[in-house]
């Protein structure tokens, strides 16, 4: 809860979200909560940072669960 108090909530698309991070970090912004899908080996190195990693997705909260299978795509995390 710590690190998530004051923290800036970054939503950003680029791949190479670590130089990102490291460049915030270098400006002085200790407290990051990256919001948007990263790869595995880029979460953990977000993590190693002291950066908190999510992903927001509100679509499986507003479908029925009944219409799962009808999905034609799935985020592979």
């Amino acid at each position: 809860m710590d690190l998530l108090v004051g923290a800036v909530n970054v939503w950003c698309w680029d791949r190479d979200a670590v130089t990102i991070v490291k460049e915030m970090q270098a400006a002085g912004i200790d407290r990051i909560l990256w919001s948007n899908r990263q790869s595995p080996e880029n979460l953990r190195a977000l993590n190693l940072l002291g950066v908190l990693t999510s992903r927001y997705d509100i679509y499986q909260d507003v479908m029925n669960p009944a219409e799962f299978p009808k999905l034609q795509w799935l985020h592979p995390d």
